[in-house]
Formats: structure tokens, C-alpha cells, sequence
């Protein structure tokens, strides 16, 4: 009979720290399923991932840090876009922000530009936005031409507008700067290709033409 009561007893325990296991176990896991869609939503691994564009496995790696209001780095989307198509697998490309002080829309654009990242859509915004660089970059206020290219490439303007108001928009954006400020980005655009710092289209053009022309098979 002591053995019986001792037997229920301790089966009765484990089963108490079983049902308390399963309890903490599944705190844990909704936890984690609810930080890890807020970081997908809102966080910068998205937002990275979607600034990036390419084969992850070609042999030419580059990170560009950009102001989207430089003349310079609208020539150069195109040359890069233009690379692009014609060397499809052997170039990976992310872009960093790093808007400069001499330019009035630099930074209200990187943000649209962030935001158009969260909504997936950023680069046929980004190709619009250097597309249209003569035209905002001479005006008080741009905001009107950078909604109308969100708008264009299909964002969700209610999405935007919420976007715009969140203050870690920026702090991505001063990370991005303050990370190539560090690396010596001081112009832009600034290339680094597969680890070299190169400086400006005509430098990147030639970077370019000795790391991809003697692959060509």
C-alpha cells in the first residue's frame, strides 16, 4: 500500500512538471513566433535583405553606400543596373545609406527610400527615384514626386505614411552612415568590391571590367 500511495505520488509530480514543461515551453515558442514576425515586420533583416540584389554566391560582391540626391550615384544605378543584365550571376549588390549634409532631400529620401524597403518595393522606387533626380532635387519641397513614385511602383501609401513616422527609420539610416563613416566612406558614391574601397562610376567601371571580363567564357 506504500509502495501504491508513493508510486501515485511521484506520478502525480511528473505529471505536475510535465503539464508546467509544456506550459514554459509554449510561452517560449509563442514568444519567439511573435519577436521574430516584429523583427520580419519592422526590423532590419528584412529591410537588408531587401536592399540586396543578385546572386549571393557571385564571385563579385559589392556594397555601395549611397546618397540618393548625388548625381554621381544616379549614374551609378544605371551602370550597376546595366552590369546587372549582362552579367546576371556574378554580381551581388547591397545598398547602404549615406545621405550627406550638402544635399537638402538627401536624408527624406533614404527614408522613403527605407520605407519602399519594408514594402519590398525598393528597387523600382530607388530606379525611379535616380530616374527623376534632375527633376525633385531642385525643388523646396520633393515629398509630393517621392509620393508619387511610391505610388507608381504600387506601395501602400497608409503603409507609408505610417512608415515615415517611425523613428527607427532614421536610426537605421544614421547606422548605415555611421558604419561607412568608420570603413572611411567620405563621397559617395563609395563601392566596396569584394572588400576594396572604391571611389566613383569611372573607378568602378574599371574595378569592374578586370574582376568580370575574364569570366567570361
Amino acid at each position: 500500500m506504500a509502495k501504491t500511495a508513493k508510486t501515485v505520488k511521484a506520478a502525480n509530480i511528473s505529471k505536475k512538471t510535465s503539464t508546467l514543461l509544456i506550459i514554459l515551453v509554449t510561452v517560449i515558442v509563442v514568444v519567439g513566433i511573435k519577436f521574430g514576425i516584429d523583427s520580419f515586420r519592422t526590423g532590419p533583416t528584412r529591410t537588408h535583405l531587401a536592399k540586396t540584389h543578385g546572386n549571393a554566391f557571385a564571385p563579385v560582391k559589392i556594397v555601395e553606400y549611397i546618397d540618393f540626391q548625388c548625381p554621381a550615384c544616379a549614374r551609378g544605378v544605371e551602370q550597376l543596373s546595366e552590369k546587372a543584365k549582362l552579367y546576371p550571376d556574378k554580381i551581388y549588390l547591397q545598398v547602404k545609406y549615406f545621405p550627406l549634409g550638402m544635399h537638402r532631400h538627401a536624408f527624406i529620401s533614404a527614408r522613403y527610400g527605407e520605407c519602399a524597403a519594408r514594402q519590398e518595393k525598393f528597387w523600382p522606387f530607388l530606379e525611379s527615384l535616380v530616374a527623376k533626380q534632375a527633376e525633385w532635387s531642385v525643388l523646396e519641397d520633393a515629398s509630393p514626386i517621392f509620393l508619387s513614385i511610391a505610388q507608381a511602383v504600387q506601395m501602400d501609401t497608409a503603409k507609408l505614411n505610417s512608415c515615415l513616422q517611425d523613428k527607427k527609420i532614421d536610426e537605421i539610416i544614421l547606422k548605415d552612415k555611421n558604419e561607412g563613416a568608420r570603413l572611411g566612406v567620405k563621397s559617395t558614391p563609395t563601392y566596396f568590391v569584394n572588400g576594396k574601397m572604391v571611389v566613383g562610376t569611372v573607378s568602378l567601371a574599371s574595378e569592374l571590367q578586370a574582376l568580370l571580363e575574364p569570366q567570361i567564357k
